[in-house]
């Protein structure tokens, strides 16, 4: 449907200038909004973070060193595989055209619209019966059972972030891709 503006700008209320006692009433009114709103809420926070790392760890520094740069490895690790796999799709859609490859890049990249704890529960109910059968095959070939290897480990994790991020990486990596021209392709394809 179009919609259609059918005046102009409209009249605007007057813009009403404080001065003295009431422009410092005004200010002092949103200082206190801020304030109650956001800043003592969030020093109340950094207050009980650091009184717990205080109180529980010795060597916190190094501890919260690790995390981070275990956070920071999942995230690169992550984009690293949900940008390769984008390019993947992105180019295979776009080589091939057709309307089954549209339909299979909406589905790829539904996870963005999809709350986390939904992607959660699926990740988890996807691979947990793979987990299963891998112990069940182990156990019927007498070999120790190796645990949760999907599930327990860094596999799940990265396809979960997979799940969640793929829709940013294929659209960056779709509009990339669209500014190639043909001519450019078709030259590479010519130089092997």
């Amino acid at each position: 449907a179009r919609y259609y503006q059918s005046g102009g700008a409209g009249k605007r209320p007057p813009r009403t200038q404080l001065r003295g006692v009431a422009a410092l009433g005004a200010i002092g009114v949103n200082v206190l909004l801020l304030g109650a709103a956001f800043v003592l809420p969030v020093d109340q926070l950094i207050a009980w973070t650091l009184s717990y790392i205080q109180t529980n760890f010795g060597g916190w520094r190094n501890v919260f060193g690790q995390y981070a740069l275990n956070t920071f490895s999942l995230a690169a690790l992550a984009a690293t595989i949900t940008v390769f796999l984008a390019l993947l799709i992105a180019n295979g859609v776009r080589l091939s055209g057709g309307r089954m490859g549209r339909i299979l890049t909406r589905l790829a990249t539904l996870g963005y619209a999809v709350p986390g704890a939904v992607i959660a529960a699926a990740v988890l109910l996807t691979l947990a019966p793979i987990d299963r059968a891998i112990n069940d095959l182990a156990q019927q070939l007498n070999i120790s059972a190796p645990g949760l290897i999907l599930t327990g480990t860094i596999v799940g994790l990265m396809y979960a972030y997979v799940v969640r991020f793929m829709a940013v990486a294929f659209n960056s990596v779709e509009a990339s891709l669209e500014k190639v021209k043909p001519s450019m392709e078709q030259a590479a394809r010519t130089m092997g």
